[in-house]
């Protein structure tokens, strides 16, 4: 089951799976399990076309390092690809969510594709560091002269194709000099910035030092 809005039944506990031919009801707790699995009674699961579309869909993107899920909802078919990564020992975390609504075109001649892709990284090593890359795909338009699926699939994979390659590039050429010029040379001995809040504290140090004198002056100055 993936818990998200486009699996949700009618704002209650029940989401359907990853399929939508299930409808499992969920128990909130610290981890989330599931109370019970029925078949879905929708009228909507029947519609022949675009039951046959979500099925391929679902075929196709099953198994590719995510979680994806295909479902049948308000006219179209919802697909969503999520996937979380978190490595506490290495300090980092990145989550990868996208959504596409794939419906008839008003002329009825094909259909139309939309989606969006959020990737999301945290860094928390001796700091707190998060980004947000976030890109809307243009509305495409598929036709009856192919296979409607694997149209489908392959719009989404190359829109995803190039949201990696332009997220690659925006890495090397901005993160890279903007690191550099944090690690700028201070201007009295010339050395790289250290890092280590320990290594940065001799005002503080020279002013409990002061204290410490003024504390034990002599008798005769007082």
């Amino acid at each position: 089951v993936l818990m998200c809005r486009q699996a949700r039944v009618d704002g209650t506990d029940e989401y359907m799976d990853v399929t939508g031919r299930k409808q499992c009801t969920i128990s909130w707790g610290p981890v989330p399990s599931i109370l019970s699995v029925k078949d879905r009674t929708n009228d909507e699961t029947t519609d022949s076309d675009m039951r046959t579309l979500a099925d391929a869909g679902f075929e196709a993107f099953e198994g590719q390092g995510m979680t994806s899920g295909v479902w049948i909802k308000d006219g179209a078919i919802h697909i969503v690809r999520s996937s979380l990564v978190m490595r506490e020992r290495g300090l980092w975390s990145g989550s990868w969510l996208a959504e596409y609504v794939v419906r008839t075109s008003s002329g009825g001649s094909g259909w139309t594709v939309t989606g969006s892709l959020k990737i999301r990284t945290h860094f928390w090593e001796d700091s707190n560091v998060q980004s947000t890359f976030t890109r809307r795909m243009p509305e495409s338009v598929t036709t009856d002269g192919n296979p409607v699926a694997r149209e489908v699939v392959r719009i989404v994979l190359d829109f995803e194709n190039k949201c990696h390659a332009s997220l690659d590039g925006l890495v090397d050429t901005s993160c890279r000099p903007a690191c550099k010029a944090l690690r700028r040379r201070q201007p009295m001995n010339g050395l790289k910035f250290d890092w280590n809040v320990h290594r940065q504290t001799l005002s503080r140090d020279l002013t409990d030092n002061t204290a410490q004198l003024v504390d034990a002056k002599p008798a005769r100055w007082q």
